[in-house]
């Protein structure tokens, strides 16, 4: 990211403001430097993405292959399929020891994690709620996105859109579950350009369609990404996964009516875009859906734009490919990550050099005091602190306003 800030902030934002190319004030979205580098920010996002998501597929399909000789034998995917009884794993919750009543499933645990015994069958979502959920949520998600947009936005995008969604979500969970990172904003931008070609580019709702049909293919991954980690957590404890999932249901629809308000409260108190509150990323998914339907590219962008994006699809191949060496591993490491490099460039400075100064100090005072075993709690308590305390003094900054109570 810090790499990103200075190739676009120092490098390339001065370089076409200098050549006329870009004519506004530096922070103008359109006509600005700020607006011109946007371009290379979200070509390298998108090539580093989608690269690495088919090299990624690729060489899991091949390992698969390899590794399984009888691969391509009916046998084999009659094994893979085969219906098995699931083995359940009761928690003694008053010392915390496994029981496990079956020998067979304790051997199995020692050697496989996929052999992991669920939560018991009283305490499962049943399969008809699952399914009954899926298909409602499915017909409302039609029927809102016609309620706002009405003959703008078609219906078979948005259905494309859900089931879209439902296999790029797997990807989102997986990515997450490996990494901590949900690559949600990648997998929007996979979604557009799919859009770009389902969807043609004389239709006169070419980018409000992609805009929408993009924003449900990357809420479904995010909100399936948030409901693997609390699951996964309550698993580790536990908790009754049924119980959560009414939990979870309570709070989606409370939350969803509280964002709503504040929304609305913000947006009465301060400009909303304006100098406070830009909301980069929605410029972001905005130029990203003119750019893969041919529209508003600045001058001179698209050149650098398409040789920024080749040479960080090489990068993105190149590290995906050295990771699966156990002799070059370490190499990968040094390869700049594309998503990351693009953030720093779209994102202000200001944002970056944040960053990169609290990892610098976190990262000094954890090698400084690695000895003490509670260093790295009291660094997440610490930042916890940091978060949360600017959190509650911008409600309480945002009542002032609204109360008319000068400021500095």
């Amino acid at each position: 990211m810090l790499f990103g800030a200075v190739l676009g902030w120092a490098v390339l934002g001065p370089m076409a403001q200098s050549l006329g190319w870009a004519t506004g004030p530096v922070n103008d979205w359109k006509t600005g430097s700020q607006g011109w580098i946007l371009w290379i920010s979200l070509t390298i996002m998108v090539a580093d993405t989608v690269v690495s998501f088919f090299v990624i597929t690729g060489v899991s399909v091949y390992k698969m292959i390899m590794r399984n000789p009888h691969f391509s034998s009916s046998g084999y995917w009659k094994k893979l399929f085969k219906k098995t009884e699931p083995r359940y794993q009761p928690i003694n919750h008053s010392n915390n020891d496994v029981e496990i009543e079956d020998s067979e499933a304790a051997e199995g645990l020692k050697g496989n994690d996929d052999d992991e015994p669920d939560a018991s069958p009283k305490h499962l979502v049943p399969n008809s709620i699952t399914i009954f959920g899926l298909v409602i949520s499915f017909i409302l998600c039609i029927f809102a996105v016609k309620a706002v947009f009405g003959s703008l936005c078609s219906v078979y995008p948005v259905v494309i859109a859900i089931f879209l969604a439902l296999f790029l979500s797997v990807l989102g969970v997986r990515a997450l579950g490996e990494t901590d990172l949900n690559p949600v904003s990648g997998i929007g931008k996979i979604s557009q350009v799919i859009f770009a070609l389902v969807v043609p580019r004389s239709h006169p709702g070419s980018v409000l369609i992609n805009l929408v049909a993009g924003g449900i293919t990357e809420a479904g991954a995010q909100q399936a990404g948030d409901l693997m980690q609390d699951l996964k957590t309550g698993h580790l404890i536990g908790a009754s996964p049924r119980a959560q999932f009414v939990a979870q249901l309570i709070g989606s629809v409370w939350s969803a009516l509280l964002s709503a308000v504040v929304y609305r409260l913000y947006d009465s108190v301060y400009e909303v875009p304006g100098s406070l509150f830009r909301i980069p990323t929605a410029v972001i998914w905005i130029d990203c859906s003119r750019l893969v339907t041919g529209e508003g590219i600045p001058p001179h962008a698209g050149g650098f734009a398409l040789g920024f994006g080749l040479l960080f699809g090489a990068l993105a191949t190149a590290k995906v490919i050295l990771r699966q060496s156990p002799r070059h591993a370490w190499a990968a490491a040094y390869i700049p990550s594309g998503v990351a490099v693009g953030i720093g460039i779209y994102n202000s400075p200001s944002f970056t050099l944040a960053r990169f100064i609290g990892g610098f100090g976190a990262w000094y005072w954890l090698k400084r005091h690695h000895e003490n075993k509670d260093t790295q709690l009291n660094m997440v308590v610490l930042s916890s602190g940091l978060v949360l305390g600017e959190g509650v003094f911008s409600i309480a900054n945002l009542f002032m306003t609204a109360l008319g109570v000068p400021h500095f």
